[in-house]
């Protein structure tokens, strides 16, 4: 890789920078075309959104070893079994609107107060967790909102939550609404869907949020005979239906 170590440390801040972030992806998902990462359309898209005057990130913290409970409990449903292996590892990156630079981050965790680690860290614009899996690789992905959309006329109504991140210890927050990709195994188009749904609700807890695995799981329980819950091959309505239900939605 080109501007990141092979042997990455637990931390790395780095410019924010479309080239650093596709060679960061490449690296951890072992996805080594580079084209082909470059031209995915999700992170095509989450590129951009960085990029817009009134979000403007200019640092990234890359968290390298990061447990995230959905992927843990999707590997132990699937991947665990699979004759690849895959990692039990996600990672993840943190965007700040701030330019600081790795020792700037390191200086200011040293002085052992929080709120003032925050206030030097400036705006805090989200986070991706990256799984370690080609291809699909977009885990939760918690983004800033674009202030137009905050600004909502009353024609339609946008659905926010403070996603709370807690970042070695310093507690961040960003208020949006979970994204997650279908990664066309545990979790296909409709069950990412449903997943975000759930994510979003005011009825659920973020500790009893299920992981995708167990959406599909919720939903193809209530119709055994449609077909093999994994590799998951979609939800017909009755099975998504049951799943809203099974929340009392």
């Amino acid at each position: 890789m080109n501007s990141l170590d092979s042997d990455l440390t637990p931390l790395r801040v780095v410019p924010f920078a479309e080239d650093v972030l596709i060679d960061y992806i490449r690296f951890k998902t072992g996805w080594y075309e580079r084209n082909e990462v470059a031209e995915k359309s999700q992170l095509t898209y989450l590129s951009k959104y960085l990029k817009v005057d009134h979000i403007d990130a200019h640092s990234m913290i890359f968290e390298n070893e990061y447990i995230d409970r959905h992927y843990l409990e999707d590997y132990s449903e699937y991947y665990a079994r699979c004759f690849a292996e895959y990692p039990r590892v996600c990672s993840r990156v943190h965007f700040f609107r701030k330019k600081f630079s790795e020792h700037d981050f390191l200086e200011w965790t040293q002085c052992g107060d929080k709120e003032k680690i925050r206030d030097a860290l400036g705006e805090y614009l989200g986070f991706i967790v990256i799984r370690p899996l080609p291809h699909t690789f977009l885990a939760r992905v918690c983004i800033k909102p674009y202030g137009e959309l905050t600004s909502a006329p009353e024609s339609y109504k946008l659905i926010l939550e403070q996603q709370s991140v807690s970042l070695f210890g310093i507690s961040l927050e960003v208020g949006t609404a979970a994204f997650l990709e279908q990664d066309k195994v545990v979790a296909a188009c409709a069950t990412s869907a449903l997943w975000s749904l759930l994510a979003a609700s005011k009825h659920i807890s973020s500790e009893m949020i299920p992981s995708p695995s167990t959406i599909t799981k919720i939903a193809t329980d209530s119709h055994i005979g449609d077909h093999r819950t994994f590799p998951s091959k979609g939800l017909t309505g009755p099975q998504v239906l049951s799943v809203i239900k099974a929340f009392n939605m």
